[in-house]
């Protein structure tokens, strides 16, 4: 429902009331608010893996501290380390 008028002819009170509107800049301003919205969440989940990767490698490097000293405790108490692993 757009006016062939001008800015300057139409009333200043239809103006400021969005009376004249563009319809299309409805529809627009949608398609931003989505796509904000859509790249909002999008951020939140790469902040939630980065934690989630974070900690993931924090626990892989305890462990493997961990069986690194169990390893070296185990080891202590052989004292012919080649015929454990003979077959």
């Amino acid at each position: 429902m757009g006016s062939t008028l001008s800015l300057a002819e139409r009333p200043k009170g239809m103006i400021r009331s969005g009376s004249f509107r563009d319809p299309t800049d409805d529809v627009h301003g949608s398609v931003l608010s989505l796509a904000s919205s859509a790249s909002s969440t999008y951020s939140s989940q790469i902040r939630k893996l980065r934690r989630e990767l974070e900690s993931s490698q924090e626990k892989v490097a305890t462990l493997t501290s961990q069986l690194s000293a169990n390893v070296s405790i185990f080891f202590e108490g052989v004292e012919d380390r080649e015929t454990l692993f003979a077959t």
